[in-house]
């Protein structure tokens, strides 16, 4: 009779096990898209890094609601076709909250398809004008372009500069040409100085070289190389090589660590667009930098804590509406408009753009300091 009850007892046990597991709700999957093999995958694993933190935490925290969340990770191999593709399958597949891509170019002539599945689309780093002001399924963390354009002009004018060439990779074309444009209009048609557009792709054998002989022949005071942090190294590499002493600049774009450790005694001197001042001393920002020098072993970039702060914001979204439909998360990311950030509050407009203030930093002896 005790040993029957004994094993009755054990099956109930067993079958409330089974059962209770089966009840477990599944993880919520959020998709992370960008390039991360390869070369100028540097940005988009820094930000992957920083969303992945976020994660964590909001998992240590009992998840969303009441399931965990795990990130899905797509490579676009820096090719807008297969992010696509890989959008695509994150719709296929159910997964409807997608962060990234990280450069403007795997997206911006893909947005009406985005528009046309049933995801939303978050880009901690994707800043192209021409995805402003529209009611999408893009939300974007990061400034636009005009404001890099304006705090660089602001600079060069400061410098007295009379003549600048614009070295641009030709495969980020979204981002490159907004960020011509918005800088031509203030330094050449608001303030006189004479501007020269020269665009390459890194990948072609003979394209850096190519650029080289042509500033060679322009003679410029100072060259802006937008590109990325190992493409803008490769190029201060070739301008050193040939002694063009010349005053470097560089956007957001390429303000990462890949920059020194490719560029060395090349980029001493540059000056980049800066998203984060490491020197800041907001409590959340001392944490975040902690954790992430500490899991990775470099300090995190601009893209590691927009990428945070994406997740968090996405986070704070879903719980608000509830859901994990994209219209409804699109509807409350908006709705809550203002967001405390690492670094201090950000805002999320009614067309899902975002605004932040850009600060200058310059390579002095290996070490990014801050330009006043």
């Amino acid at each position: 009779m005790i040993r029957g009850l004994r094993l009755t007892g054990m099956l109930i046990m067993l079958m409330m096990t089974l059962l209770f597991s089966g009840c477990r709700r599944q993880p919520l999957t959020i998709g992370l898209l960008g390039t991360m093999t390869g070369p100028n995958s540097d940005l988009s694993i820094s930000g992957r890094r920083g969303a992945e933190i976020a994660v964590d935490e909001i998992n240590q925290s009992g998840g969303l609601l009441g399931r965990a969340l795990q990130l899905s990770l797509i490579d676009d191999e820096n090719d807008k076709q297969i992010a696509m593709a890989g959008l695509n399958t994150c719709a296929d597949e159910g997964v409807k909250l997608v962060i990234g891509p990280y450069t403007s170019g795997m997206i911006t002539s893909n947005i009406e398809q985005v528009n046309a599945l049933d995801i939303i689309l978050l880009g901690p780093t994707i800043s192209a004008d021409e995805l402003s002001g529209k009611d999408d399924n893009f939300i974007r963390f990061i400034a636009s372009t005009e404001e890099q354009a304006t705090i660089l002009a602001w600079y060069i004018t400061k410098m007295s500069l009379q003549r600048v060439a614009i070295l641009s990779d030709s495969r980020n074309e979204g981002f490159a040409s907004a960020l011509i444009q918005n800088f031509e209009q203030k330094i050449k048609q608001q303030m006189g100085i004479e501007v020269s557009v020269l665009r390459f792709n890194p990948q072609h054998d003979s394209a850096i070289e190519t650029v080289v002989e042509e500033v060679k022949i322009l003679n410029p005071d100072g060259v802006f190389i937008i590109a990325s942090a190992e493409d803008l190294a490769h190029v201060a590499q070739r301008f050193y090589q040939e002694a063009i002493d010349v005053q470097l600049f560089g956007p957001l774009w390429a303000n990462t660590p890949e920059l020194m450790r490719k560029g060395g005694e090349a980029v001493e001197g540059v000056i980049v667009v800066g998203g984060i001042d490491p020197e800041n001393d907001n409590p959340a920002f001392n944490a975040f930098y902690t954790t992430f020098t500490e899991r990775y072993g470099e300090a995190p970039t601009f893209a590691s804590v927009y990428s945070y702060e994406t997740v968090r914001a996405l986070a704070k979204a879903v719980e608000k509406a509830n859901s994990t439909e994209p219209e409804a998360v699109k509807t409350a990311l908006i709705e809550i408009g203002s967001y405390e950030g690492l670094q201090g509050v950000y805002q999320i407009d009614a067309n899902g753009d975002n605004t932040r203030a850009y600060m200058l930093f310059q390579n002095v002896e290996g070490e990014m300091r801050k330009v006043d």
